[in-house]
Order: C-alpha cells, then structure tokens, then sequence
C-alpha cells in the first residue's frame, strides 16, 4: 500500500514537472501518506510478532520516510508561493528511488523478516537520511530541541520513556496469547 502510493506521489511530481508549476491542492497526498506511515508505524509496534529491536528499526525507517515527505510538501509549498519551479520538484524526485526502494525492502519483508532484510532495509534508511541531510531536506533536531528550550535531563527522560513505553506494547502484546 505505502509503495503504490509512493508511486503515486512520483507520478504528481513529474506532472508538476510536465506542466511547469506546483498544484499546493494536489499535496494533500503527501498528508495522506504521511498518515499511511503513522498507521504502518503503529501496526508495526502493536500487531507484530517481529522482535523489539527489528520493531525500533522498522519503525525508525518509517518515521524517516514521514518526515522526509513532510520535509517534501512544506518546501514544495514555499517553492510554489515564491514561483519556483522545478528546481525543488526535482531534488524531491532525486528522493523517490530510495524511498521506494526501501518501501518495496519493506514490503517484501512484511510478516517475514529476516536478518538479511533487515540490514537491507536500514542501510537504505540511512542512506536516506544521508540524502536527506545533503539535499537540506531533514529534520534538525538539535535545533528543534533548542528552539523548544528542552534541557539535558528532559532530553534523558523523553528517551527513557519512550523504551519503556515500547517495552510495555511489546510485552502486552506478547501477553495476549
């Protein structure tokens, strides 16, 4: 499903490409994919058999995957209200094929991960976030953290909380049988 969409996604840039401007109406399917990755991400802790850490990892790339295409439509927006065109289509569409390729990783190891899909899958997430960070297209958490005011031991505590929280799913879950 995230792949077809995915593809979807691909098919709109090169029509902003094709007929020369940006369709801000038309980047409702970015928000809607993003939405995909958040169900897909929340499958993934709570409906898998998978283990924890092949739980973070997959969860991870999909947050990458998020992010990026939210990353995609805020600057396709301030390139079509600036009247850029297609410089910022373009750098998205030099995206596409690691995404995809890691969406179709993740289709093929959907309920039979391996370890082998497993490395596949985040070499490609971190050749995305590689991309990403060069192209000026991934999030800066520092900066947000700052901006935000968080200090050293919030930073601790939310990470904390967040193990434990994903240990309890992974324990509830394993529980249910």
């Amino acid at each position: 499903m995230l792949l077809k969409e995915i593809n979807n996604i691909e098919n709109l840039l090169n029509s902003f490409i094709k007929h020369g401007k940006i369709k801000p109406n038309k980047l409702i399917k970015l928000g809607k994919f993003q939405e995909m990755c958040i169900m897909e991400q929340r499958m993934i802790l709570a409906d898998s058999l998978i283990s924890l850490e092949n739980q973070r990892d997959v969860f991870s790339t999909l947050k990458n995957i998020r992010e990026t295409t939210g990353i995609m439509k805020h600057k396709l927006l301030i390139a079509h209200s600036v009247g850029e065109n297609p410089t910022t289509v373009e750098m998205c569409l030099q995206i596409m094929p690691t995404m995809k390729e890691i969406l179709n990783t993740y289709d093929v190891l959907k309920g039979k991960f391996s370890i082998d899909g497993m490395k596949k899958m985040k070499l490609l997430s971190f050749d995305l976030l590689r991309l990403t960070r060069r192209m000026g297209f991934a999030r800066d958490y520092e900066k947000e953290l700052k901006e935000n005011k968080m200090s050293e031991n919030q930073k601790i505590t939310f990470i904390e909380n967040f193990k434990d929280n994903l240990k309890v799913i992974h324990n509830e879950y394993e529980n249910t049988d």
